[in-house]
């Protein structure tokens, strides 16, 4: 009883912490588009302004992650350390490109909205190569080790868990890119930029 209480005050910890390091985040970065708006001749319009944090908070948010390079080969063990390697390095420079195109998208740069909605094309034509079903198994596999305390190589506790991972995932990926073309495509905005 005293374990399981310990790892799930060490679970809530965790995710306490995640959250207040990522509410730091977000306000530096809404200052980050303020004050790049203030750089701009004309206001950016609030789309503008959501769609450029949500993509440096998805960026931070993923580099963050990527930090534990063991953890990635982890998750995306069934493919070789090679193949492995040469994702995640395409991976966390895809992240430092959102990094850019959204500061661009910010400042009302037209060349960067329509990177932006090229990078939303490429994420809604790759969402099963970025994230295969695999991987939510995986990930279950370790959460499920790390809370039972025991090996898991036949069938997962909570089958489900992976399935519901890998739904939120693609509808997060779906909901952003989708609005995001439709936003940054419409002529009113599109004239916004320069």
């Amino acid at each position: 009883m005293t374990h399981e209480l310990n790892m799930g005050l060490i679970v809530w910890l965790n995710v306490f912490s995640r959250l207040v390091v990522m509410m730091l985040i977000s306000v530096v970065v809404i200052a980050y588009a303020l004050l790049l708006g203030k750089n701009t001749k004309k206001g950016q319009p609030q789309g503008v302004i959501l769609f450029g944090v949500f993509l440096i908070l998805g960026s931070i948010y993923k580099l963050w992650g990527f930090m534990d390079y063991d953890y990635y080969r982890f998750m995306f063990q069934p493919l070789s350390e090679k193949a492995i390697y040469i994702r995640y390095i395409g991976s966390v420079t895809l992240r430092f490109v959102g990094l850019i195109v959204a500061t661009g998208v910010l400042l009302l740069n037209d060349v960067f909205r329509k990177y932006f909605i090229v990078l939303c094309v490429l994420t809604l034509g790759m969402l099963y190569f970025k994230h295969p079903f695999s991987v939510f198994e995986n990930i279950s596999r370790y959460t499920e080790q790390q809370f039972f305390q025991r090996a898991v190589t036949g069938e997962l506790t909570y089958p489900l868990r992976p399935w519901i991972s890998l739904i939120f995932s693609y509808a997060v990926d779906i909901i952003f890119c989708g609005s995001a073309l439709i936003y940054l495509t419409r002529p009113k905005v599109k004239e916004q930029f320069h």
